[in-house]
């Protein structure tokens, strides 16, 4: 499921909904690729240890690794462009915030979206 910025967003459970507000006021204002990086730094945005998410899970399923390696890869190389973070309750349901590609009728745009990963992942 894709939800945008520019269109009502859907109910969010509170996990969704948390990470929009946190979300939004640390972008609010941001216009260039500097602010948004600064915005959407690990230390700001959400401080927790990704091993905390999985606390009661196998952790030795080969796709709750996968998952955990691809978060940990995204918090060590934040881009100014995206982040994505898994929410605090669920490891396969990540958010993400998007810039609006430069040149394009969205560029000036900042942009959510949900991503629910499949239990095969």
């Amino acid at each position: 499921m894709y939800s945008c910025a520019c269109v009502d967003r859907p109910r969010l459970s509170s996990d969704g909904a948390a990470y929009l507000n946190s979300r939004d006021r640390h972008i609010a204002g941001a216009t260039d690729k500097a602010t948004l990086a600064q915005a959407h730094d690990k230390r700001t945005h959400y401080n927790r240890d990704p091993a905390m998410t999985t606390k009661g899970i196998n952790s030795k399923s080969p796709t709750i690794r996968r998952i955990l390696r691809e978060a940990a890869e995204l918090s060590s190389t934040p881009s100014p462009d995206f982040h994505a973070v898994p929410t605090e309750t669920d490891l396969f349901t990540w958010h993400f915030t998007l810039r609006g590609p430069p040149s394009s009728a969205y560029s000036s745009g900042i942009y959510h979206g949900r991503i629910v990963l499949p239990p095969t992942y």
